[in-house]
């Protein structure tokens, strides 16, 4: 009995090694990835094949769409196709024959989705002004994300992942939360990206846009008692016919709050700083004290707590 309980001793000091070094390798499924990746309704998709960790030397490979296969695609690894409407569904097969016969499935579903982003910058332009408000730099912005795919699902129904210049904002991936308010960083542009997932947590749609930031500016309008404020500006020269005009300052591109914030608005002339005994310091009444001159007018705004939101403008008047 001893004899044998220490050949198996012996077996085992031989056989554990040996089985607990060794390595089974499983080669990975193959894949099918889309350009783009979240397409639109009726767009042209790309569908390529990836299967490099198998030996496809002399493999065949079968393409269907729906279930039926696609002629003209045989043997190659990349399809296109069109997918459907939104919210419909578009399945994609590549069947892969190796040469020893063995089958290789590889399916996916396609359903096409729509992403709309609005965004709405809360900064100044005049009430007459057709333009649309342009962010600035340390100006607030908000921005809405409004996912659709045609089955009823709302917006409170997703989860939402903000990034800001490659930086994620508001902790990570929150539910409902479509609409993202923040401060517009220095530079020229802000990359803004959004990932919409579904209650699984797989995401569905994403987005990337660029803003472009623009520079805060002042413009002047000549403001007529009777007849209001003129919708054309004063220009780089204002002729003042008569003794004087009341001059408006407008900013634009400014955030709305800075006029209740700790701001700066001054008015000055050929250089020196004029006491303006308007209440509303926009307003500057400009008198012809006689004679024939031309003087640089100049306003300056800025908001004290904010060194990123200030304007400068000015123009010449002459008489």
């Amino acid at each position: 009995m001893r004899k044998y309980s220490f050949f198996w001793f012996l077996l085992l000091i031989f056989i554990f090694p040996i089985v607990t070094g060794a390595q089974l390798n499983v080669p990975q499924n193959a894949q099918l990835a889309t350009s783009p990746r979240y397409p639109s309704a009726g767009e042209e998709v790309t569908v390529e094949l990836s299967a490099y960790t198998y030996d496809t030397t002399g493999a065949s490979i079968t393409w269907k769409v729906n279930g039926t296969i696609v002629e003209g695609f045989s043997n190659q690894r990349i399809i296109q196709i069109e997918v459907g409407e939104l919210g419909e569904a578009t399945s994609v097969e590549a069947l892969v024959t190796l040469k020893n016969g063995q089958v290789i499935s590889t399916q996916k579903t396609i359903t096409p989705g729509q992403l709309d982003i609005i965004i709405d910058a809360n900064t100044l332009v005049p009430e007459f002004y057709q333009g649309r408000p342009l962010p600035s730099n340390g100006s607030t912005v908000q921005i809405v994300a409004i996912p659709s795919f045609g089955d009823g699902r709302g917006v409170n129904e997703f989860s939402y992942t903000w990034q800001l210049n490659n930086k994620v904002l508001f902790g990570g991936s929150t539910q409902g939360r479509y609409i993202a308010r923040f401060t517009m960083p220095m530079g020229k542009n802000a990359n803004i990206s959004v990932d919409v997932s579904d209650a699984s947590g797989q995401v569905v749609i994403s987005k990337s846009i660029s803003i472009p930031i623009a520079t805060p500016e002042i413009i002047f309008y000549p403001d007529n008692p009777l007849r209001g404020l003129s919708m054309i500006s004063t220009g780089n020269i204002y002729k003042l016919v008569g003794d004087e005009v009341t001059v408006r300052a407008e900013p634009y591109y400014m955030d709305k709050d800075i006029l209740e914030k700790n701001v700066l608005l001054e008015w000055s002339i050929d250089g020196k700083t004029t006491e303006n005994p308007n209440l509303d310091q926009q307003n500057i009444v400009l008198q012809n004290g006689g004679g024939s001159g031309l003087f640089d007018i100049e306003f300056h705004i800025r908001n004290l707590s904010e060194l990123l939101q200030g304007a400068y403008g000015n123009f010449k008047m002459s008489f």
